[in-house]
């Protein structure tokens, strides 16, 4: 039977037992789920991890680290699983088939990804993700961590996550894990779990860190790329310029009332 590796990497987070909870109410019962705190001093947290720290299956460690990179790769070097899983605190699973789902449509892929529901203070949505894979995918996007399992042996072949990186080293391993040593892929249609919306890559003021972390990893591994990157950002925003103009508007309104002679 298939073992698979849950990592949750954690420091000072209040909704710690809702990641537990739910890694608990899993159907299938071949898992490990490892804890990587790095050293919280919020009571909550502390109580959480006090209450499960002798759970069957749950293994904890507490130190601290450089970073939540480095946490997740002390994870993987500290797991045991064919398949491992990235579910932060604060994340939890949709349900409780959602390893039942992947061992049953997993297919021998390297890397195997569902689809989220992302949860913040205004809204719940709902993100699916593509069946087919590209670079341009990859330059606005990336693979959803919390819902992808990752075959361990991925790891040994693309290296871990690049600890010098703060915020995207989880999109440049899928990239070069994919492009660079063409790990097989697939997508299955199914609500994994569901990510808390507050991580340090979803706030807007972290963005201009986040695109030159890729640029600086593009002119690394993809340097014929980069100047079409930037070409097609560049336009993009032109375009995104465009939409919200005046000129836009006024010419909508013009061929809106336009007739033109019917041939």
């Amino acid at each position: 039977m298939m073992h698979i590796s849950i990592v949750t990497v954690c420091l000072d987070n209040p909704f710690l037992e809702r990641t537990i909870a739910s890694v608990i109410d899993q159907s299938y019962p071949n898992y490990t789920h490892l804890i990587i705190d790095g050293g919280s001093k919020n009571p909550v947290t502390l109580d959480t991890i006090g209450k499960y720290r002798n759970t069957e299956k749950i293994s904890i460690l507490a130190e601290k680290d450089d970073g939540i990179y480095d946490a997740m790769n002390k994870g993987i070097q500290r797991s045991n699983g064919d398949y491992l899983i990235f579910l932060n605190a604060g994340d939890a699973f949709y349900s409780g088939e959602s390893l039942q789902w992947f061992v049953n449509n997993y297919d021998n892929h390297d890397i195997v990804y569902g689809d989220l529901e992302f949860v913040n203070p205004e809204s719940n949505f709902k993100v699916s993700f593509p069946d087919k894979l590209s670079f341009s995918f990859f330059m606005k996007s990336s693979l959803p961590h919390p819902a992808c399992f990752i075959n361990r042996t991925v790891f040994e072949k693309a290296g871990m996550y690049d600890t010098s990186m703060r915020v995207a080293a989880d999109w440049a391993f899928f990239l070069k894990a994919i492009a660079l040593h063409q790990a097989s892929y697939k997508h299955i249609a199914f609500v994994i779990s569901v990510f808390d919306h507050g991580g340090v890559s979803s706030q807007p003021q972290n963005q201009p860190l986040i695109e030159g972390e890729k640029n600086a990893f593009l002119k690394r591994y993809f340097p014929l790329f980069t100047d079409d990157y930037a070409t097609y950002e560049k336009a993009e925003q032109k375009l995104n310029n465009f939409r919200n103009s005046r000129l836009r508007k006024y010419l909508s309104f013009v061929f809106s009332v336009l007739k033109f002679p019917e041939n």
